[in-house]
């Protein structure tokens, strides 16, 4: 593996963290937005993770230009080589995705305090699915994806957005734990525990649709990208095994301290298991992709 190769790992990881967070948070203010105590903790959430994923997408395009331009990492900034990878489909992921975070901005500024009409309410929503859309969408233009037929991409754009949400509101879901009251934090969590049922079972269907669309079944238990999506799995499973938990375990006795602090603790291992699944597929889009 080249300098580069990690580079590109890590500008990848980054970008699956920040717009998962993004997302996560804009959802969350939607949601949980008659929870006053702890909108503030979610705007700066948000606008963080908005600007965390618009220089990690930044970081993502220039370090493919300095690996295509192979000049060390001056060429990072090869006006040639930014110009041939702007006009290719790593430019188009960039535009989409700027754009889909340009959009959730939007959405985040229709919850400030001056912004609470039925209007502007129905237009946040709107913002919050163009730009979860966008964001989504932009997975698809790039690596062994790009490919893919429009509905194998229609189903991409659905695993990305929900995996997004799913581990960008671990920490929503952690405010709601430490700072709201027992009962009211025990109805918001048993709420999103039932939405949750739902997307996991469209979240399991698209990924495995995707992965018979992308490999037909053959090599996976032969080849390291096999390995990387048994890796993958496993992570997923876990991560399964721990909201199965909350939801069944700790949430129906909320009421306890010591189950409070329980919660907190397995949402925070939770949140790193996410990350670790975002690792895996970081090497599964970037390192060794289905052809391999």
């Amino acid at each position: 593996m080249t300098e580069w190769d990690g580079l590109t790992l890590l500008a990848r990881w980054l970008i699956y963290i920040s717009l998962s967070t993004a997302v996560g948070g804009a959802i969350s203010l939607r949601f949980l937005r008659k929870q006053e105590t702890i909108l503030a903790r979610l705007r700066l959430y948000t606008l963080v993770s908005l600007i965390l994923g618009f220089f990690a997408s930044l970081f993502y395009f220039f370090v493919r230009v300095g690996a295509f331009s192979e000049t060390g990492l001056g060429g990072m900034f090869d006006p040639v080589m930014r110009e041939v990878l702007w006009q290719s489909p790593v430019g188009d992921e960039l535009l989409l995705r700027m754009l889909g975070l340009i959009i959730l901005f939007g959405a985040l500024l229709l919850t400030l305090p001056t912004n609470r009409s039925g209007r502007m309410g129905a237009l946040e929503v709107l913002c919050l699915a163009l730009g979860c859309l966008t964001l989504g969408a932009s997975f698809a233009r790039t690596g062994h994806t790009a490919q893919l037929d429009f509905f194998a991409a229609i189903l991409l754009t659905l695993h990305v957005i929900i995996a997004a949400w799913w581990i960008g509101s671990i920490y929503p879901l952690w405010l709601v734990t430490h700072r709201l009251s027992r009962e009211r934090a025990r109805h918001v969590l048993e709420n999103f525990g039932s939405l949750a049922i739902k997307a996991v079972v469209l979240l399991v269907l698209a990924g495995a649709v995707l992965l018979w669309r992308l490999t037909g079944g053959e090599g996976l238990l032969s080849t390291p990208y096999g390995f990387w999506l048994v890796c993958k799995g496993a992570m997923v499973a876990l991560i399964l095994v721990i909201a199965s938990y909350h939801r069944y375990q700790l949430v129906p006795v909320l009421a306890d301290d010591g189950s409070r602090r329980r919660l907190k603790k397995s949402l925070t291992l939770e949140k790193m298991v996410g990350w670790g699944i975002f690792g895996a597929t970081t090497v599964l889009s970037t390192l060794v992709g289905p052809t391999h």
